[in-house]
């Protein structure tokens, strides 16, 4: 099902995943039918793997995946041209309450085996909506540079949020020219005024490391 043949207008819409230029990414590829030719035309970027896909008027194309609709032109079908898309469902990892609203928290990753760690990864997501109204949204919010959700709390108008993340750096001995990998973990402590559920603001950050340890997975904080 997560195939889409339009036989009328003689395409197919092929979901697929795989490495693009060293980031995992999933498409879905454009491909003329023709009576006994298969012609491979231009593919459309996704955030998540595509399930569903209908054609409209021969050129708009409406792509579901596991989270947003998407929507996409296909005049030219060498370079399908994303037009709109929208958000329909999200992980929420921890959920904190303030007030009348709810902090919805997304995980993000880090790059624990990248010798740039300390600037790859996505950060934690952080979405507001009312408890009374989980699933409308209200603001979106990016907190840090890549990392997991540890914890959170909100008090007074404020959230203090905790993330963590492993960063890894290759060390070169100077005398054998082997390399070694080192790792260091953090927790990273966040200070956001939610006073305005529309517009929470980011007032500040502090990293502080894990000495003597590192983890893969996440920590959590009470």
């Amino acid at each position: 099902k997560a195939v889409g043949w339009f036989p009328d207008d003689g395409v197919l819409v092929l979901p697929f995943s795989g490495y693009v230029d060293g980031t995992y990414q999933p498409q879905m590829q454009v491909i003329d039918v023709g009576a006994d030719t298969l012609v491979k035309r231009g593919s459309i970027d996704l955030e998540f793997s595509g399930r569903r896909s209908k054609l409209f008027d021969g050129d708009t194309l409406v792509a579901v995946t596991g989270r947003e609709l998407r929507v996409v032109d296909l005049a030219d079908r060498d370079a399908p041209e994303a037009r709109a898309k929208l958000e329909i469902a999200w992980p929420a990892d921890q959920v904190v309450a303030f007030g009348e609203h709810l902090a919805q928290f997304e995980n993000g990753s880090y790059h624990w085996w990248r010798t740039d760690g300390a600037a790859s990864g996505t950060p934690v997501r952080m979405r507001v909506t009312r408890q009374d109204g989980i699933d409308s949204l209200i603001s979106e919010t990016d907190i840090g540079i890549g990392g997991q959700i540890a914890g959170a709390v909100g008090r007074d108008g404020y959230l203090y949020v905790a993330t963590s993340r492993t960063e890894g750096r290759e060390i070169t001995d100077p005398e054998t020219g082997n390399t070694r990998w080192e790792y260091d973990s953090f927790v990273i402590t966040h200070v956001i005024d939610a006073s305005q559920p529309k517009a929470p603001n980011v007032l500040g950050s502090a990293k502080s490391k894990i000495d003597d340890r590192w983890f893969y997975g996440l920590l959590e904080g009470h």
